[in-house]
């Protein structure tokens, strides 16, 4: 566990460990590379984020609940009430309200 948290690869247990850590933060090969993934998980994300918005949205539609779209976009908290109440996941919704 101490490797997985440790900043610095010289400080690290394993050495194995360590090269992988210093290939990514001291290699500009690596840094790229590192960086390439990240952007993937951000835009993932960003993605996932709007699926989900765009399914509470329909939900709200077939609904009648208009005000209440209108909240979601201003109000994250509401908005994550709304997303937990008719549990909506990256994969759609599921249709039964509790």
């Amino acid at each position: 566990m101490h490797d997985f948290r440790c900043p610095d690869p010289d400080n690290m247990y394993y050495s194995i460990m360590g090269d992988s850590a210093r290939y990514y933060k001291e290699n500009l090969e690596g840094v790229s590379e590192m960086c390439r993934e990240m952007e993937i998980l951000r835009n993932e994300g960003k993605n996932e984020g709007l699926d989900i918005f765009a399914a509470l949205v329909k939900k709200l539609t077939e609904l009648g609940r208009l005000d209440d779209i209108t909240r979601a976009a201003f109000d994250s908290v509401y908005r994550d009430k709304l997303i937990s109440e008719f549990v909506i996941y990256k994969t759609g919704i599921d249709i039964s309200h509790r």
